[in-house]
């Protein structure tokens, strides 16, 4: 500061002694010296050197630094980019890694120096030669985009510095971080009671999906719905919440909006039909219908000869269609099998989705679509030794007393004897007969 004072009157005499025409005092010497540096400075400035009163402002100006160290301001803006033209020597960009995955981020960071090595606190610039490859944002911020190298260069006027970033691909050095979470609902409308499931997908910064990494849920009113561990979500009340998955510092959300149950009759089957038929049953599919509370129905199934009359038809007591059946997830196929049928018979099919507990309080739906079908005639046992099964020899049907295969015998007993007997079911005319005495042990 003391430089600054010393040159004011000196100024101030050159300018009043070059109007008054008089001698020069020695100070003149000093400000003749300087005027050459004040009209460079000035027009360097824009300004037009006007006597004296300019060349002090230049003084002021050049006169603020003093050697090599600074000891006041300047005179230049950080931001004006044409003053620091002459003033930035270099620009030299750092990064924190040198290396990164896809999806992941580094820091880089510029150093300026000016002439005398002294350090610059600038704005830069900061750009990439290769987007496809790293990205960079206006703080210095580099992340990953695909696998390569690219160039971050920080700029300063007309002064620049670059630093070159390898990136490498998922799985090569470790897999890319999250860089965005997307959440989808199964339904995004439900009704008190209802469920339904989310789901989160993570994305690294080049939108390739990335698995196996941990999600986190919450819901933004839990008073409207719930959502557990595992992205179910439960609705509670009427109202709309956000369901948020979160990853690794990134958030996803879905909104939810939960109504009031609009009760309706439960719906009507139309898609009925025969998957299957044997001798003794027969297999039916159908897709499943609403209760008319938004929960799967439950349904009443009845067969008989045709035309079927709903009143009068059997419902089914045997077989996995024995009623009632009990509805498990809305629009899902379900198939069932009727037990007890008439071999080589035709019966028509019919069914009904209800509500409740029937001869109760059951709602009931409108009937479904009828469906046909003809059991197969039963099977004939084959004849003897025709079909045997594993392992056995087959014999010739033959009365007791013929039988000497195996240790058979026709023993000489007074108890045990072979008779003739038309009556009995199986292989005559011989059957065992045996006879207890009165006082036989255990007769």
């Amino acid at each position: 500061m003391r430089a600054v004072y010393a040159a004011l009157p000196v100024a101030t005499t050159y300018h009043r002694l070059h109007e008054e025409g008089g001698p020069s005092p020695s100070g003149v010497g000093l400000a003749t010296r300087l005027e050459p540096v004040a009209r460079f400075m000035s027009r360097t400035m824009n300004r037009k050197l006007s006597r004296g009163v300019t060349l002090s402002l230049a003084l002021i100006s050049i006169l603020s630094c003093s050697e090599n160290g600074i000891t006041g301001s300047d005179g230049i803006s950080t931001d004006d980019i044409d003053a620091d033209a002459n003033r930035v020597a270099t620009v030299t960009v750092m990064l924190a890694s040198s290396a990164i995955g896809v999806g992941d981020t580094t820091r880089a960071t510029a150093t300026l120096l000016d002439y005398h090595n002294r350090p610059l606190t600038r704005i830069v610039t900061w750009s990439t030669n290769n987007a496809s490859v790293a990205n960079v944002d206006s703080t210095g911020l580099v992340t990953g985009v695909a696998a390569g190298t690219a160039e971050i260069t920080a700029t300063r006027g007309l002064k620049s510095g670059s630093a070159t970033i390898t990136v490498t691909g998922i799985g090569a050095t470790g897999t890319g971080s999250v860089a965005s979470v997307a959440v989808s609902l199964a339904a995004t409308s439900l009704s008190p009671g209802q469920t339904t499931q989310a789901t989160a997908t993570t994305y690294d910064s080049a939108n390739n999906v990335l698995t196996g990494r941990t999600i986190s849920w919450a819901s933004s009113n839990i008073s409207v719905a719930t959502v557990s561990a595992a992205g179910l979500v439960t609705a509670v009340a009427p109202g709309t919440s956000q369901i948020t998955a979160t990853s690794e510092g990134k958030s996803g959300s879905a909104a939810i909006a939960v109504t009031t149950a609009q009760i309706t009759n439960p719906g009507r089957v139309t898609d009925l039909k025969v998957i299957a038929i044997d001798s003794t049953g027969v297999t039916l599919s159908f897709t499943q219908v609403d209760d008319g509370t938004g929960q799967p129905a439950n349904y009443d199934v009845r067969y008989a000869p045709p035309p079927i009359a709903w009143g009068s038809a059997t419902s089914t007591t045997t077989g996995t269609c024995a009623v009632p059946i009990v509805g498990t997830v809305i629009g899902s196929p379900l198939s069932c099998k009727v037990l007890g049928l008439t071999p080589s018979t035709a019966y028509d099919f019919q069914l009904i989705a209800f509500r409740g507990t029937l001869n109760f309080n059951a709602v009931f739906g409108l009937l479904s679509n009828v469906v046909s079908a003809t059991t197969n005639a039963s099977a004939s046992p084959p004849p003897p030794g025709s079909v045997e099964p594993a392992g056995m020899t087959p014999i010739t049907e033959r009365p007791f007393s013929a039988l000497n295969e195996a240790g058979w015998t026709d023993q000489a007993s007074p108890y045990l004897t072979i008779v003739s007997d038309a009556t009995a079911p199986k292989s005559p005319p011989g059957v065992i007969q045996m006879l207890f005495p009165a006082g036989f042990l255990d007769g």
